[in-house]
């Protein structure tokens, strides 16, 4: 669409022309906060030690995650954990379901879970999680290998500390 010559005399007033506003140099959305969508199924979730990670906030400005509700993977993995089931793993390439939660993190929530996590360590990596309704999300999925004592968990990982006492 062409400017007529009302619009070139408004313009060259100081006006600005009515049919032809200028596009705006930032996306509407630019500043809004960049989250991601975290599958959780161990220590992160609610009642477990490091769920205050997810509810205390990241940064000075408040910004922390946000419970969305449970959820539960395709089955496309196997929950395991070594026999003191201290911790619980999420591997790739099995065919159990997992049950765990879903939270809304702000991407510099995920910097300060990739180190709680181990991914500097290589004991995780930060991967995609299919879930039972389809949809794709994040998660942790480990990286070391197989080991004599790994057991299967499970769907669901009841938790327990290093002296065999369970959290719940």
């Amino acid at each position: 669409m062409s400017l007529s010559d009302y619009d070139y005399w408004k313009l060259s007033n100081g006006e600005r022309a009515e049919r032809n506003p200028p596009a705006p140099l930032v996306p509407k959305d630019f500043y809004r906060e960049r989250s991601v969508i975290l599958f959780v199924y161990g220590t992160l979730k609610g009642g477990f030690p490091l769920n205050w990670r997810l509810r205390e906030p990241f940064d000075q400005n408040g910004a922390n995650a946000k419970y969305i509700g449970p959820a539960t993977t395709a089955p496309l993995y196997t929950l395991s954990c070594r026999d003191h089931r201290a911790f619980p793993f999420l591997r790739d390439g099995g065919a159990s379901v997992v049950h765990g939660e879903l939270w809304d993190v702000p991407e510099q929530g995920m910097e300060v879970l990739d180190y709680v996590e181990g991914v500097h360590q290589g004991a995780y990596r930060r991967g995609t999680v299919e879930l039972a309704d389809g949809q794709l999300v994040t998660g942790y999925l480990f990286c070391w290998p197989r080991t004599a004592d790994e057991i299967d968990c499970g769907p669901t990982w009841l938790g327990s500390n290093q002296r065999g006492n369970f959290y719940r």
